[in-house]
């Protein structure tokens, strides 16, 4: 099982590009760009450092504990973690949650490299920019 964490997101109302049908669908169908500034703001959280803050203290304890999740023996020698914290700019997130298509590729490139990993003791891969 491969296990994948986030980057640290910019809280923000945009829902990306609506340049195609399938992805005005896609993104009115899962509500993008609604994951985290607005429960932040219902919550009163409106200052965006602050909700920036918040976002970075929630993914890095996900990440976090996907880390200790397949390091634990309980789970076996077939767990591993895509870390992908460190990899994405401000301008290469389409929404709050969700690369752009150009820098998913990386992203799917480390997927690859743990799937043909050889090392059992290897249980994490971190996506790493190419440019």
């Amino acid at each position: 099982m491969i296990c994948h964490g986030y980057d640290y997101p910019i809280p923000s109302f945009s829902r990306g590009p609506w340049s195609r049908p399938k992805q005005r669908l896609v993104r009115m169908v899962g509500d993008n760009g609604r994951h985290f500034k607005q429960p932040l703001t219902i919550k009163g959280v409106t200052d965006q450092q602050n909700q920036e803050d918040v976002t970075f203290a929630m993914l890095y304890l996900f990440n976090e504990m996907l880390h200790r999740l397949v390091q634990d023996p309980i789970f076996g020698q077939e767990v591993y973690m895509i870390d992908c914290r460190g990899y994405a700019r401000p301008q290469d997130w389409e929404d709050e949650l969700h690369l752009r298509p150009q820098r998913i590729r990386q992203v799917a490139n480390t997927f690859l490299d743990c799937i043909r990993n050889g090392n059992a003791e290897k249980k994490v891969f971190y996506v790493k920019r190419e440019d």
